[in-house]
């Protein structure tokens, strides 16, 4: 299995003995370990004893996960909670994530050897990169997985949740009537798109709702389903989003996913002509670029016959 693939498993040994889960707790250790030596490998290669390449953190995402190389990062800032060189906003993002991972539970003495052994404020600055690369992947999946939606050829379903940032905190579980009486809209771009699945025939938004809360699937990564959610129903070809509300769901007439994932791509894509739902897929034709006016005009120059120079007017060439 890809590395990146492992699920972080953050119960302790006695935990996954009980409940047979031995196999999943011991892949999860040793990607743990490896991740861990791959940070402190990344900050001894990208830094210099001044500053951290701009792209310190990239390769140890794309390899590990985001997912483990924030549960490492967070583990490691937890433990040194006292250590005054790891920023306020730092320790929170740790005390946040470890929240998430429920991780109170896991073994001292494997977390002890997950942590980074690096200079803590030089890890402090590493963490901010691979914060930065951890929106980036998270984008990137939420873009994977609406494409996967939107071009789906049967009746599919589509789970968004309400990214974590100060610009959502407000919204976060608040019902429709409360976001129209402070001149809100549900917007796409507050959301994240968590999940996508096959929508069968008779399956409808309340049973959706208690699968999400009830029947979660294995792979299913975010929170139960709750107020300030959205389904998105692709039924016959046709897209359809619905607020969970306190009591059912409000149908949003004005939400497009579709037209997020075009805008989206327009604003990474390098050639704007290649605005096809994948991601930066670079020009048509990249061994042909095409001439810049100068050249044009250098080469209109050369195809006209040589004519008789004037001789009281000297020629001036193009530089």
């Amino acid at each position: 299995m890809e590395t990146k693939k492992i699920p972080v498993y953050v119960h302790s040994a006695a935990y996954a003995h009980e409940y047979d889960e031995l196999d999943q707790y011991n892949r999860s250790l040793r990607a743990d370990v490896n991740c861990k030596l791959a940070i402190e490998r990344a900050i001894r290669e990208n830094y210099d004893g001044m500053h951290l390449k701009e792209d310190a953190a990239k390769a140890v995402v794309e390899e590990y996960g985001a997912e483990r190389v924030a549960f490492i990062l967070a583990d490691t800032v937890c433990y040194k909670d006292w250590d005054g060189r790891f920023s306020q906003d730092t320790k929170s993002w740790a005390k946040d994530i470890m929240a998430i991972a429920d991780a109170d539970s896991a073994d001292a003495d494997i977390r002890l050897r997950n942590v980074v052994i690096s200079h803590p404020a030089v890890l402090n600055g590493f963490i901010g990169l691979a914060r930065k690369e951890f929106t980036r992947a998270k984008e990137e999946k939420n873009q994977e997985i609406l494409k996967a939606f939107l071009e789906s050829g049967k009746d599919s379903y589509a789970i968004l949740q309400l990214k974590q940032t100060e610009e959502t905190a407000q919204e976060c579980f608040m019902n429709y009537k409360w976001l129209r009486n402070h001149g809100k809209e549900p917007q796409m771009e507050h959301y994240d798109v968590v999940y996508m699945g096959r929508l069968y025939s008779g399956t409808g938004l309340e049973d959706l709702f208690v699968q999400f809360n009830l029947y979660r699937p294995d792979d299913f990564t975010g929170h139960s389903l709750s107020v300030s959610d959205i389904m998105a129903l692709k039924q016959d070809g046709v897209v359809s989003c619905y607020y969970v509300d306190s009591v059912g769901f409000c149908k949003l007439p004005d939400f497009h996913p579709e037209n997020y994932l075009k805008n989206a791509e327009m604003l990474l894509e390098d050639d704007l002509s290649m605005v096809d739902g994948v991601i930066n897929n670079g020009p048509k034709n990249p061994e042909k670029e095409r001439p810049s006016a100068l050249e044009k005009l250098k080469n209109k120059q050369e195809s006209i016959p040589s004519a008789k120079p004037v001789t009281h007017r000297k020629e001036r060439g193009l530089e």
